[in-house]
């Protein structure tokens, strides 16, 4: 895939900090390159999978499928958004500000009796470029273990690095860079319902 301005940032910050050369541009023809352009959507996707990141929270409407026969049971079927990467965080029927469990989901769709349906979901692909500074250090250094083998040839300092994102073995993957991240990402998050946010059919990014 090609890497954007900001995506090129964050990899030239991991070169940096394993000693490699910078990279121009995703469509450079290098072998550092290419190893950026493999490594960086799966280490950013992953982190942004692991926890329910405030920053990366999206409200939005959903499609009604009217071309779809819902499943036995339900009224309705809609269509998830192709951009979600975990989730549901919550989803809410008919303008409700509470969230409901009262729905199945079924590979890319979501049935449920609700005539409408707005979503709270985590999504992938998020700008670099938005990222607050706790997440991008953790990023960098994400991304810096996943390179310092095929880049470097150094297998001890792709350990040392994902021991500094990562924790411990003992802290099974949520120590380091990583818990620092939750906890000022959870400090910095507003509480508010999702109603008091804005009205849920929008679509808005935290």
């Amino acid at each position: 895939m090609a890497l954007t301005e900001a995506d090129i940032e964050i990899c030239n910050l991991a070169l940096d900090d394993i000693g490699g050369d910078a990279i121009s541009g995703g469509n450079e023809q290098t072998d550092v390159a290419a190893t950026c352009s493999r490594q960086f959507p799966r280490v950013r996707d992953n982190l942004l999978s692991l926890y329910g990141w405030g920053f990366v929270n999206l409200h939005r409407q959903l499609a009604r499928l009217a071309d779809v026969t819902p499943l036995i049971g339900w009224k309705y079927a809609y269509q998830l958004p192709s951009d979600m990467l975990g989730g549901p965080e919550a989803v809410y029927g008919d303008g409700s500000d509470r969230s409901t469990t009262a729905f199945t989901i079924a590979r890319d769709q979501l049935h449920t009796d609700y005539e409408i349906v707005a979503m709270l979901y985590r999504a992938s692909g998020t700008d670099p470029a938005t990222w607050p500074a706790y997440f991008r250090n953790l990023a960098v250094t994400a991304l810096g273990s996943k390179l310092a083998v095929p880049v470097m040839g150094d297998r001890k300092l792709a350990e040392s690095l994902h021991e500094q994102a990562f924790g411990t073995r003992q802290e099974q993957g949520r120590g380091g860079l990583f818990a620092a991240a939750r906890t000022e990402d959870a400090r910095t998050r507003p509480i508010r319902s999702m109603m008091q946010n804005g009205d849920p059919l929008t679509s808005t990014r935290h």
